[in-house]
């Protein structure tokens, strides 16, 4: 068994050295299939499989209001926010915050757009993380 195998590598060697243009196209085809799926793995692990980067990540919650007519989530108001921080007593903490497009000028450069977020004042208090430069 292991000297027809060792044959069959030998035979397969013999084949790619006599078509080149072949071997450098299968060999290019590999590498960009393992190139993606190694990429595409490492994002999703990043996002997906490791743990969130600040303490008690199990003890979060997302918060949204849903439209039955349409079936679909929608974002809270600021209003609903008030409503629910003020009343809701299952919550330890609640914040909010919106996402949104912003224009960043870093150096006399105009940069394209860029996403940030808008939150409340405690937000990162209720995320126990300390401001990475400045203070919240």
């Amino acid at each position: 068994m292991p000297e027809t195998l060792l044959q069959d590598v030998r035979f397969a060697f013999r084949n790619l050295g006599r078509s080149p243009g072949f071997t450098f196209a299968a060999v290019v085809t590999l590498a960009v299939g393992i190139g993606a799926n190694t990429a595409i793995f490492s994002a999703i692990d990043e996002t997906l499989f490791r743990p969130l980067s600040f303490p008690h990540p199990e003890q979060l919650v997302d918060v949204f209001s849903f439209n039955k007519a349409t079936r679909t989530y929608l974002s809270s108001s600021y209003p609903e926010y008030e409503e629910l921080r003020d009343r809701a007593r299952s919550f330890q903490q609640i914040s909010a915050f919106v996402r949104m497009p912003l224009n960043v000028e870093s150096g006399g450069v105009r940069r394209a757009r860029t996403p940030v977020e808008a939150v409340t004042g405690n937000y990162f208090a209720m995320l126990r993380l300390p401001p990475v430069a400045g203070r919240v």
